[in-house]
């Protein structure tokens, strides 16, 4: 009997604190000279979060763009236009992985390579 109860409790939390695919939104990139803006339109997130765009260089040619909630904890999701821009970026290829993390479940989510 416990252990139906405790299913009960956990499958519903198990169910919402995956990552949601549909609330990733589309990645795209710009490039003007050597200014690259990262965008990620009509994502889905916690409305009362502010969001800071942090950009790291693990490697030569790869970038990781992590979208770090910081804001109060809200349970209701809005539609963002997030984009970071980077400058005197080096001419060549990079793969650009895009991650967000998410504070109401405590998650990081990897949303994918912009094209």
């Amino acid at each position: 009997m416990k252990a139906i109860v405790i299913l009960l409790i956990l499958v519903p939390y198990l169910a919402l604190a995956q990552c949601d695919e549909a609330g990733l939104g589309l990645l795209s990139a710009e490039v003007h000279g050597d200014t690259v803006i990262l965008k990620n339109d009509t994502v889905y997130r916690n409305c009362g979060a502010l969001y800071t765009m942090e950009v790291t260089n693990p490697g030569n040619d790869t970038l990781i763009w992590m979208q770090a909630d910081t804001g109060d904890v809200a349970y209701c999701y809005c539609n963002f236009d997030l984009s970071v821009s980077l400058d005197s970026l080096s001419p060549g290829d990079y793969v650009v992985k895009v991650y967000y993390t998410d504070l109401v479940y405590n998650d990081t989510c990897y949303i994918g390579i912009v094209p």
